[in-house]
């Protein structure tokens, strides 16, 4: 599977290009939020970015929070405790590459790109005593990596609102490739599919479109 080195230099390669092209292409930013269509993928909440790199091209990425799940990971934990659930939750960079296609009022597009994970709080659910309990689990204890990192890809419709405004909802599913599991003899991998909604509002406007 990919190394961390890799993916690493792919996510901060393309966050360069970002950079380099928000000086001169429209921009966007919004908020969305949405969850997992498969147990593996929870709540997602994010801040997502675009930029235009042509009429039909965009840079899409932008900071998210997202809670995942993997029942590779009880393996990890203590065996004397009665636990029936493991999740991590991520704070998730996606840079991805979005086509669009122009079909009004409603547009389609696609993504793909990578998306690298930093494990922030590691729980696991349980029931002893018929009593149910959550508790933390500490990364390093059970031997977890927090760095989680992977590809992404996706379909979605948007369609314009007022002012250069717009909503969208699309479809993504991730695939990791980043072994998360510590330990050499071990091997545990993310997936799962998630939906997202959103608004998007523009941040600036290229030269043409200022005159």
């Amino acid at each position: 599977m990919m190394k961390k080195a890799d993916l690493l230099f792919c996510c901060f390669l393309l966050i360069a290009l970002s950079f380099s092209a928000v000086g001169r292409a429209q921009t966007f930013a919004g908020i969305g939020g949405g969850g997992g269509l498969t147990p593996s993928t929870g709540v997602r909440v994010a801040l997502p970015l675009e930029v235009q790199l042509s009429e039909h091209v965009f840079l899409f990425g932008g900071p998210a929070f997202i809670l995942r799940r993997n029942l590779e990971l009880l393996r990890k934990l203590p065996a004397n405790r009665d636990y029936n659930s493991a999740e991590i939750s991520y704070l998730s960079l996606p840079i991805m590459m979005k086509i669009r296609l122009d079909w009004e009022p409603v547009r389609l597009y696609g993504l793909a790109g990578i998306e690298v994970n930093y494990g922030l709080r590691f729980n696991a659910n349980g029931i002893e005593d018929y009593r149910l309990f959550r508790e933390r689990i500490d990364f390093d204890e059970v031997v977890v990596n927090r760095l989680d990192g992977g590809f992404a890809v996706g379909a979605g419709i948007e369609t314009d609102l007022h002012r250069d405004r717009r909503i969208f909802a699309d479809l993504r599913y991730y695939l990791g490739v980043l072994d998360i599991d510590g330990v050499s003899l071990g091997e545990i991998y993310n997936e799962g599919v998630f939906v997202t909604l959103g608004l998007m509002m523009p941040l600036s406007l290229s030269r043409g479109e200022n005159r």
